[in-house]
């Protein structure tokens, strides 16, 4: 895995760590306050809008280009974050396994399983 796909499984799992402990109450997100770094910065607006078009999360309104606000978990985030996903040989909660790769501390082997159980979560709830 490269460390481009390492970074955006960082940066989503840095993301769905903030909005879980919120489930489907409504709460501000601003990228400034994750990150003063600008290449970081843009990872995140990118991620926020993936996660957006997935039907992960869900958002009310923008506030300029770093600010999202009314954000919360979808039934689909939350779905998918009840899961269990295989990471290294290990079944997961997809809930700890987002702690794991906020940290960033993971092998790209790790990253890759996080990613796949994210798309994994995302396809299955798809075709549920």
């Amino acid at each position: 895995m490269s460390d481009p796909y390492k970074a955006q499984s960082a940066m989503i799992g840095k993301i769905l760590e903030l909005l879980e402990p919120h489930g489907i109450e409504p709460i501000s997100v601003n990228g400034n306050d994750l990150t003063s770094d600008k290449e970081e910065l843009g990872l995140f607006i990118n991620s926020m809008n993936w996660l957006i078009k997935e039907e992960i999360i869900r958002v009310d309104r923008y506030q300029g280009i770093t600010r999202w606000v009314g954000c919360h978990l979808s039934a689909k985030g939350m779905y998918l974050l009840g899961r269990q996903i295989n990471i290294g040989g290990d079944l997961v909660p997809m809930r700890s396994a987002l702690k794991e790769a906020q940290s960033g501390t993971w092998d790209h082997a790790k990253f890759g399983d996080f990613i796949g159980g994210v798309f994994g979560g995302v396809f299955k709830s798809i075709n549920s």
